[in-house]
C-alpha cells in the first residue's frame, strides 16, 4: 500500500515538473521529438483541466504555462500533500483520521480558494501569484486525501 503513496507523490512532482518544462519542450526545435511531443501533451492535458486562459497563466520562455495560475497552485501543492502523509505512514495511527475530518480539513483548505474567486466575481484585486497562493493548500489537502485513501489511513466512512 506504500508504495501507491509513493506513485500518487512521484506523480504529482511528474506532473508539477511537466507544466514548468511544457513551454520550452513544446517550441524548442532542437530537442528530440519524444521531448516536443511530451510538451504539445502537457497543453493538450492541461486544455481538458483548465480554461488556459493566457492573461490568468505564468509565462515562461514567453509561453503560457500549459495550466492557469490557479490550476498551477493546486499541482504544486499536490507533491506536499502527498509526501506529509507518506512521511507519517511509517508511524502506527499517524494520519489515520475519520472522513469527517479530513472533509474539514479540505473545507478549511479550499477556504482561500473561494475567497479568491469571491474577489474576482465581486471585481476586486486578483493576481496570478494571489491565484496560485490561494489555490495551493487546497491541492496539498486533496493529494493528502488520495495518498491517505492508497496508503490505508482513510478511516472507515462515517456512519
Amino acid at each position: 500500500m506504500r508504495a501507491a503513496g509513493w506513485i500518487v507523490c512521484l506523480a504529482s512532482i511528474g506532473w508539477a515538473l511537466t507544466l514548468f518544462a511544457a513551454p520550452r519542450a513544446r517550441q524548442d526545435a532542437s530537442l528530440p521529438v519524444v521531448v516536443r511531443t511530451a510538451g504539445v501533451a502537457a497543453y493538450l492535458a492541461g486544455h481538458r483541466l483548465c480554461h488556459q486562459r493566457p492573461e490568468r497563466s505564468f509565462v515562461l520562455h514567453g509561453t503560457p504555462l500549459p495550466v492557469c495560475a490557479r490550476c498551477l497552485g493546486l499541482y504544486v501543492g499536490a507533491p506536499l500533500g502527498a509526501f506529509l502523509i507518506l512521511l507519517g505512514a511509517g508511524r502506527p495511527g499517524s494520519w489515520h483520521w475519520s472522513w469527517r475530518r479530513w472533509r474539514t480539513l479540505l473545507l478549511i483548505c479550499a477556504v482561500p480558494t473561494v475567497i479568491s474567486l469571491t474577489l474576482e466575481w465581486i471585481g476586486g484585486p486578483s493576481g496570478l501569484w494571489s491565484r496560485a497562493l490561494a489555490a495551493f493548500p487546497l491541492g496539498a489537502m486533496g493529494a493528502a486525501i488520495v495518498t491517505a485513501g492508497v496508503t490505508g489511513r482513510l478511516g472507515p466512512p462515517d456512519r
